[in-house]
């Protein structure tokens, strides 16, 4: 091979590698990944899209229900989770998910949903759950 310094071709070698090539391979690794983050975060709809009608009268129910538990600061960094966005999870998820919560909310004391409560959520969560 070429030993150490320049190389046939002006390219640095270390130990007799070639690393030009292997820059060119960290280079295109660093775009892969910064691509990925860009998709995972787009995909994160709290983040970069708004949550879908949350003006109306059951996206207010969602919003000021939900957001009560999702809006506040957990731990002692201060992030929140934020309102869930509907459109991550089937309505066949949401209402695992809304029994679990109600769970959630016995289990912590909190004022459990009413009959209304439930009913505007649910009709939020069906007209915007993933298909």
């Amino acid at each position: 091979m070429f030993g150490k310094g320049k190389g046939r071709e002006g390219m640095r070698t270390v130990d007799g590698r070639i690393t030009k090539p292997l820059s060119r391979l960290a280079g295109c690794l660093q775009c892969a990944m910064g691509l990925m983050a860009i998709g995972w975060i787009g995909g994160c709809g709290a983040v970069l899209t708004e949550i879908p009608e949350l003006d109306t009268a059951d996206g207010r129910v969602f919003a000021q229900r939900c957001g009560a538990c999702h809006g506040k600061p957990f731990g002692s960094h201060g992030i929140t989770h934020g309102v869930p966005d509907p459109r991550f999870r089937t309505m066949v998820e949401w209402q695992e998910e809304l029994t679990r919560m109600e769970s959630l909310m016995r289990e912590k004391g909190l004022q459990p949903l009413t009959d209304h409560e439930r009913e505007a959520i649910t009709r939020y969560l069906h007209r915007h759950a993933k298909s």
